[in-house]
């Protein structure tokens, strides 16, 4: 990021370059991740807004580097930095916010209660069969705190709060854990 600030003196238009790449790879990572096409058990066609992935890893990526980006450009004073003391003044400001969220991270990833939760899954092994008569669900027993595990850690409790189930991954790893009853 210093080469494009040297290069650019100008703060708004190299915010505005930040913005565009970031807004470039969020759409690549929408368009790579797939799943979201009306398909073969359908009699529909087009993009189906009900099941986009919208916060694939491409798109949390570009969320990251436009934040780091705007950090970067307008938060940095233009002290040079000749020992560690300088830099740590130079970079204050991004210290703070990188303990703040470091903070909330984990007191949220060992603090927050993950309850019990299902989901859906096809029950007919048949290739031929229709995937929206043969649906069962599946309940993932949590209901506790702390657990690193995929099926019930924190963070995939807060996504399927805030985005839903159905734009969420469509193969989870704990489909395959003996977690499951």
């Amino acid at each position: 990021m210093d080469g494009a600030l040297q290069k650019t003196p100008n703060k708004i238009a190299t915010s505005k370059k930040a913005a565009c790449r970031a807004i470039k790879l969020f759409i690549l990572g929408v368009i790579l991740q797939g799943g979201y096409i009306h398909g073969r058990h359908k009699l529909t066609y087009g993009v189906d807004l009900d099941h986009i992935r919208w916060l694939g890893v491409l798109q949390r990526i570009a969320i990251g580097y436009f934040l780091a980006a705007i950090s970067e450009i307008w938060l940095v004073n233009n002290t040079s930095v000749d020992s560690t003391v300088s830099f740590v003044k130079k970079y204050f400001v991004e210290w703070i916010m990188a303990i703040m969220i470091s903070a909330l991270y984990i007191g949220l990833v060992f603090g927050l209660y993950v309850p019990n939760w299902e989901f859906k899954v096809q029950t007919s092994s048949s290739a031929f069969s229709n995937p929206t008569n043969d649906v069962g669900f599946k309940t993932v027993q949590c209901g506790l705190r702390g657990s690193l595990g995929p099926p019930c850690n924190a963070v995939g409790f807060v996504d399927r709060v805030l985005l839903g189930e159905s734009h969420l991954y469509k193969n989870p790893v704990y489909k395959r854990t003996k977690v499951l009853i």
